[in-house]
């Protein structure tokens, strides 16, 4: 019996596949067709393969196990954890039964309650497991939502730019306010220009008020009064004889006591308030009155 001819079977294939492109590039409806069956087809292989990964996974993270629910490792679309659990191709690599991870087993954590809430918590850490923690979101394909000032909690008088990092006022006459655009546990602001009546704090995102009359809690940064309303009628409790001014560095942080403390330059003055409601989320909020120019800048 005659063997097939390798070099024969390859110019078939060769050309079954020249003339399988030149039909989909002289019909884009076809071409169109074919790649959504692919996509169909590969979507399907990766929910067959979720169904049958168990509900509990058991992970073991730098030397320390974690069970997760499946459904929280599958929050991200597109996470180093679709992959893991819908490819197919990896299994449990130990003796327990646990997929190993080789990260930072003392901040996984705080992965973990991001994939929970779209909260990333760093409140705490020190710079090493900070940078442990950033890390670990790198390598498992997560983000956490960029911090900017939310354009529709905007007042009109307030211009943003930068990507909506920066918020200017120049015109004076109003009290005005922005909210962030993300629940933090921690931010830092560039004081690039700094006016008269600025008050920088947390805010319920259901309490903004674009007038400034927002139920939160601020500080006042020419003069270190704190008050529960960003607006001059409410400052009546000293907090620091600290001033800020044009330059500086203000950080607010809300610790896991529930405290929210004000920093300036990266030195702590101290806890201000203690949060009502703890199980709320506290949103970036800046007060303007008048030639005010502030940026969202790292922690």
């Amino acid at each position: 019996m005659a063997f097939p001819d390798k070099e024969a079977i390859g110019e078939g294939h060769d050309q079954a596949m020249e003339d399988t492109t030149k039909q989909q590039e002289e019909d884009p409806i076809c071409a169109i067709e074919a790649k959504l069956a692919e996509w169909l087809a590969i979507e399907a292989r990766v929910q067959s393969a979720l169904a049958e990964v168990p509900h509990l996974i058991t992970l073991d993270v730098g030397g320390t196990l974690f069970k997760v629910p499946k459904e929280t490792l599958l929050q991200e679309e597109g996470s180093y954890f679709h992959a893991l659990l819908g490819s197919g191709h990896w299994k449990p690599d130990t003796t327990n039964g646990a997929y190993y991870l080789n990260l930072h087993g003392g901040t996984f954590d705080r992965v973990l309650t991001f994939l929970r809430t779209r909260r990333l918590w760093t409140e705490g850490l020190n710079l090493y497991d900070r940078a442990q923690l950033r890390a670990s979101m790198s390598y498992l394909y997560l983000s956490a939502p960029s911090l900017a000032w939310d354009a529709d909690k905007c007042a009109p008088q307030i211009v943003l730019s930068a990507e909506n990092a920066t918020a200017s006022k120049s015109s004076p006459g109003k009290w005005v306010s922005v909210l962030g655009n993300t629940p933090v546990s921690s931010f830092r602001l560039h004081l690039i220009e700094l006016g008269t009546g600025t008050y920088v704090g947390l805010c319920p995102r259901a309490n903004f008020d674009v007038g400034g009359n927002g139920q939160g809690y601020y500080i006042r940064l020419p003069n270190g009064v704190k008050s529960t309303l960003g607006t001059l009628k409410t400052q009546t409790t000293k907090y620091s004889d600290e001033a800020f001014e044009t330059g500086d560095i203000v950080a607010v942080r809300l610790s896991d006591a529930g405290n929210v403390h004000f920093e300036k330059n990266g030195r702590d003055l101290g806890a201000a308030f203690t949060v009502e409601d703890p199980s709320v989320d506290l949103y970036p909020v800046v007060v303007m009155y008048k030639n005010d120019v502030v940026k969202f800048v790292p922690l």
